[in-house]
């Protein structure tokens, strides 16, 4: 029974370091799922960081084969359960249906597909701490501080491969330089329908994407969560790709919330959105006076500008 109890340790050892690791790459669409948790924006960047190390820790603790066995199990279960009722209350109650971030962008998992994982892995807990026999060790004192620095590595390290960024998440780069963005080739176009929204006057946050771009996806899904907590931030997005796309996008972003036209005219939609995506322009009267990326962009930023009398 031992050999079985080692074997489940390596196992929800490497898959707990594993869990960590895929958020980590992409850590903004976890701190999205943290925010519609109901974790307030800029404490998101730490929740985030801080699960990702409790992780490490666990998942260390797992295959370090310590004295702590048993107290380890019982945070290892209490995790499990709450990312479990966690899931739970995002599936039956608010039908989402979207990536649970269980694995990051790397591995994405629905929230059915998340609660199922953890329900093994609750039995797999389980069944290795039943079957644990405690390992006598000759350097009880070298191992527990050896034991202690990990641990703390384990914490620390998210702050180091990911920094919290407050500044670029909080602060507002006016342009010194104003262009027209040239939105009217939107209402003249033969291919697409005219918005109904009227982007050459106004304020207006229009963001360019393709369907195939990752990185448009995490910004689709801070919009739409921003949109979600404040209706009338005056967002519109134009996409770009095959319409055969468009479902496996809004499948996963969600962003039904936002006003949008697919429009593939190529020299068009490249000349709007510039040379990388995406590209989220604010615009006042189809001026440009602000860009941004989903990084930058902040709820209370925004609503500033928006009642401001210039920019």
């Amino acid at each position: 029974m031992k050999i079985t109890a080692i074997i489940l340790n390596i196992l929800l050892g490497l898959l707990f370091i594993f869990s960590g690791f895929t958020k980590i790459l992409i850590i903004e669409p976890f701190e999205y799922k943290l925010v519609e948790a109901g974790i307030p924006w800029q404490a998101s960047l730490l929740a985030a960081r801080l699960i990702i190390g409790l992780e490490w820790a666990l998942g260390l603790l797992l295959l370090s084969q310590n004295t702590f066995r048993k107290k380890t199990y019982i945070a290892t279960l209490a995790l499990l359960l709450i990312f479990t009722l966690q899931l739970l209350y995002a599936w039956l109650i608010k039908g989402d249906t979207s990536n649970c971030e269980c694995f990051g962008e790397l591995l994405p998992f629905s929230p059915l597909q998340g609660i199922l994982k953890n329900l093994v892995l609750i039995l797999l807990t389980a069944l290795a701490a039943w079957s644990w026999k405690p390992f006598r060790f000759r350097f009880r004192k070298a191992g527990l501080i050896l034991l202690a620095l990990t641990l703390l590595s384990a914490f620390v390290l998210p702050f180091v491969l990911n920094p919290m960024n407050y500044e670029t998440s909080s602060h507002f780069y006016e342009k010194g330089e104003r262009y027209k963005l040239g939105t009217d080739t939107l209402y003249h176009s033969e291919s697409i329908a005219p918005p109904e929204v009227d982007l050459t006057r106004g304020k207006h946050i229009v963001a360019f994407m393709s369907l195939t771009c990752p990185h448009c996806r995490v910004a689709a899904k801070k919009i739409r969560l921003l949109k979600e907590k404040n209706p009338e931030l005056p967002f519109f997005v134009v996409l770009n790709g095959r319409p055969a796309l468009q479902e496996t996008f809004f499948n996963d972003t969600r962003m039904t919330n936002v006003p949008y036209v697919l429009y593939n005219e190529r020299a068009s939609f490249a000349r709007m959105a510039g040379p990388s995506l995406p590209a989220i322009y604010w615009l006042q009267n189809d001026t440009v006076v602000n860009e941004s990326t989903h990084l930058d962009l902040n709820q209370q930023q925004i609503e500033a500008w928006l009642q401001g009398a210039g920019h």
